[in-house]
């Protein structure tokens, strides 16, 4: 009995490394079909949130603060190399560099801020977001006037990311993404082919120049 379950173990085996090698058998490949059917159907169902259009005139008058100073933003505590900021003890920010045509607060934690935002702007800042950080907006990038990405090359741009937690569910297939922007391009696409395209994306007028964009991304292994 031994050597026939032997045996048997010995021809599972076999079959199996043959199959690998005649089918190129990866059991960690992606299952593109899958990715494509739910980031589409992800695309249907995202709805715009009503909160940003509740605090479109805080989000405008937060948007015009960061432009005023967008140059004093950038030049504070620029750095080329990356670095990591401690939060609480144990908890680090992903690697962060201060070195590019725009600034970005990826979030609006009292470490960061005293790093990262001259303290003759850290009270005006706080005004200014008072009833949108955490809640709303997550965090905020913001972008001189030569920004290569910008409609208008005569003036800065800004741009927000929405906080989405609770609003829908986790999906590993694919990234989605709520925000804001002000004077950056963005061009709409409701077609998918491949998991490696750029994404699906929609937006919507929220106020003057201020655009409300929906991205949904397919995962594809990065």
């Amino acid at each position: 009995m031994r050597k026939i379950i032997i045996s048997l173990l010995i021809l599972v085996l076999f079959l199996g490394i043959s199959f690998y090698l005649t089918n190129g058998f990866d059991p960690l490949a992606l299952n593109e079909h899958k990715i494509l059917k739910e980031t589409r159907k992800a695309y249907e169902n995202a709805q715009f949130q009503k909160e940003p259009f509740l605090k479109k005139k805080e989000i405008q008058s937060l948007t015009e603060f960061l432009l005023r100073h967008v140059d004093e933003f950038k030049h504070y505590n620029r750095h080329a190399e990356y670095r990591r900021i401690q939060l609480t003890e144990g908890n680090w920010t992903a690697p962060y560099r201060n070195n590019d045509a725009c600034f970005e607060m990826p979030m609006f934690h009292p470490t960061f801020i005293k790093e990262y935002i001259p303290p003759s702007l850290v009270d005006s800042l706080l005004f200014y977001s008072d009833k949108l950080k955490n809640d709303l907006i997550v965090g905020f990038s913001v972008c001189s006037k030569n920004y290569n990405e910008n409609i208008d090359s005569t003036k800065g741009s800004v741009s927000f990311v929405i906080n989405c937690e609770g609003k829908y569910e986790f999906n590993a297939n694919y990234y989605l993404r709520h925000g804001i922007t002000q004077n950056l391009k963005f061009k709409e696409n409701k077609t998918l082919h491949s998991i490696y395209d750029f994404g699906l994306t929609k937006d919507t007028l929220l106020l003057d120049k201020l655009r409300y964009t929906i991205s949904i991304t397919p995962y594809s292994g990065f």
